[in-house]
């Protein structure tokens, strides 16, 4: 009798500002955190679900209880911003720093 082949187990990071912005330019909606999920679990078993962002910073803080409730632990990221004179405002975050982190200690 064949084995029954055990599917991998997978981890799903997200950085939500990244992933924000690219919905919202390309395809004019907002993220789903189920579809996320759906799409991850297609390569393994999620064991572990982490999102990143600036929590305190907008549309962010409309995404906190859906990706709660997809069972995601948020991770904070504080933005600094700068700048702002006449022409535009720089945003810095550790979004990436963390995502790295995040995967090492994984």
């Amino acid at each position: 009798m064949a084995k029954k082949k055990k599917k991998p187990v997978a981890a799903l990071f997200v950085d939500l500002p990244s992933i924000h912005q690219a919905m919202r330019g390309t395809h004019h909606r907002l993220v789903d955190p189920l579809l996320l999920v759906a799409a991850a679990e297609a390569y393994g078993t999620l064991e572990r679900r982490v999102v990143v962002s600036d929590w305190e910073d907008d549309p962010n803080k409309s995404y906190a209880e859906a990706f709660a409730e997809a069972g995601f632990e948020a991770v904070q990221a504080t933005r600094v911003r700068f700048g702002g004179g006449r022409r535009r405002e720089v945003v810095r975050d550790c979004v990436a720093l963390e995502l790295f982190a995040q995967v090492v200690e994984q």
